[in-house]
Parts: C-alpha cells; sequence; structure tokens
C-alpha cells in the first residue's frame, strides 16, 4: 500500500495548482522549476505525473542531505550537548548504568536476584536500569556495580 494520495492519478497529467500542491511547494516555486528547466509542461500546460515524481524524489534527497549535513558531531557527552547543568555527573551515571546492565546479563542473574545482590528492590534497580538514576549518588551506583562484580 502507498502513501501517495496521488497514487491513483499515475497515468494523468496534474494542472499548475496540482503540480504545485503535489510538489509542496507555491506556484511561484513550480513557475522557477520550469525556468530552470528541471520541469516541462505539455502543450496544454499540463504535467505529467512520472515527471513530477521524480522531481519530488530529489528534493526529498535533496532534504535528507542538507539535514545529515547539519547534523552536529557529538562531544562524546549527549547531556553536555543538551546542555544539561550536570553533565559529567550524569554521563558517569549513565556509564555505570551500562557496566551495571552489562555485569546482570554476563553474570546470568535475573534482575531480581540482582537487585537482592545490591541491596535494593527490583522495581528500584528496574528504574536505574531504565535511565532513572538522577537521585541515586554516583558513589552508590558504583558500589552496586562493585557488590555485582563480587557476586
Amino acid at each position: 500500500m502507498t502513501n501517495d494520495p496521488f497514487a491513483h492519478l499515475a497515468g494523468e497529467q496534474f494542472t499548475a495548482a496540482e503540480a504545485a500542491e503535489y510538489l509542496e511547494i507555491s506556484e511561484d516555486g513550480l513557475q522557477a522549476l520550469i525556468a530552470a528547466g528541471r520541469l516541462h509542461p505539455a502543450g496544454d500546460g499540463r504535467f505529467p505525473v512520472p515527471e513530477l515524481r521524480a522531481i519530488k524524489k530529489s528534493r526529498k534527497v535533496s532534504t535528507i542531505v542538507k539535514a545529515i549535513e547539519h547534523v552536529t558531531p557529538s562531544s562524546g557527552n549527549v547531556f553536555a550537548d543538551l546542555g544539561l547543568p550536570d553533565a559529567d555527573s550524569l554521563k558517569a551515571k549513565a556509564d555505570l548504568a551500562i557496566a551495571i546492565t552489562k555485569t546482570i546479563q554476563t553474570s546470568g542473574l535475573t534482575q531480581e536476584a540482582a537487585a537482592g545482590v545490591i541491596g535494593i528492590t527490583p522495581s528500584a534497580l528496574d528504574d536505574l536500569l531504565r535511565g532513572k538514576f538522577r537521585d541515586i549518588d554516583e558513589a552508590r551506583m558504583q558500589e552496586y556495580l562493585q557488590r555485582l562484580q563480587a557476586e
């Protein structure tokens, strides 16, 4: 199934207004495409759907390329990239949460058993593993990791 609301018009030709709507541009924008030689109306001034589809596809690709060109490389700390005030602490806690997760996985412990080893409830461990660690002290998370590693 196609998402193209104009799919039923595959063999048709569009008026200038329909072509502009299909391309999601103004009629002035449509005239600019004609002036640039990128779009060629038929003798009756109508526009063939296949040509419009090709233009629409190239415009989407161009938009994606422009978006990729504007991607800002990460500093390595997404929390700092977002401008959060406690970015370094959040990054350290995230790294600890990842280490705790990997340790639980490699140990073969269930989450409930791991929570028992650490000394917290399974729901508190679940929260920590889901990134809800803002209110947990970094030293405490380090202690949790050490307890799991000693198991």
